[in-house]
C-alpha cells in the first residue's frame, strides 16, 4: 500500500520560498527571521583567529626547540 504524501498548503510554500532566499542571502542567524548585525557575523571568525593566536607561541617554542636539538 502507498503511503499518500499530504498536500503542501500554498501558505506553507510561501513560507518555504521566503525562508529559502533569505537564507540564500546569509543574513539569518538559524532562530526565527532575525537578522544577524555585521557585529554577529564577524564573531565566529574572530573567536577562531583568537584561538591560532593562542597556540601560535606554543608552536613556534616546539620549533625553536626541535631546530637546537638538530643544532647539537
Amino acid at each position: 500500500m502507498k503511503k499518500v504524501k499530504p498536500a503542501l498548503t500554498p501558505a506553507f510554500r510561501k513560507l518555504a520560498v521566503k525562508r529559502g532566499k533569505a537564507a540564500a542571502k546569509g543574513t539569518p542567524n538559524g532562530v526565527g527571521n532575525r537578522r544577524m548585525t555585521p557585529e554577529e557575523r564577524k564573531l565566529p571568525r574572530l573567536q577562531a583567529e583568537g584561538g591560532r593566536l593562542k597556540r601560535a607561541p606554543e608552536i613556534v617554542m616546539k620549533a625553536a626547540a626541535s631546530f637546537t636539538k638538530d643544532a647539537w
